[in-house]
């Protein structure tokens, strides 16, 4: 998630985002990435699940769509940028997709 903060933070509307964020301020963010990395998910009734950059390719999932809620935080003098939350928006069929192969090859821990 690290390197999906960095990608939303470099891209266009987060660097517009960043260039006038203020204190007290809240902004989110969605921005589709085209790099794709691991997901590590809870699911009921089966515990942890990490799909990799393989599974989310194998069910066609070929960009990451992520949401970003950041605030400008002001301290000592300074504004900081804080994350709220960072998550992988999945439309419920990629996920029934990535569900049923997890379940077919049951690779879950």
């Amino acid at each position: 998630m690290a390197t999906a903060l960095d990608l939303i933070l470099k891209s266009p509307v987060g660097r517009q985002m960043l260039a006038g964020l203020a204190a007290a301020q809240r902004e989110t963010l969605q921005v589709d990435l085209l790099r794709l990395f691991p997901i590590e998910a809870e699911l009921d009734g089966v515990g942890t699940a990490t799909f990799s950059t393989s599974d989310l390719r194998n069910v066609g999932i070929l960009k990451i769509s992520c949401v970003a809620v950041l605030e400008g935080r002001a301290r000592g003098g300074k504004l900081y940028l804080h994350v709220q939350t960072l998550y992988p928006k999945l439309e419920p069929s990629q996920i029934e997709r990535m569900f049923d192969r997890l379940v077919d090859t049951k690779t879950f821990r």
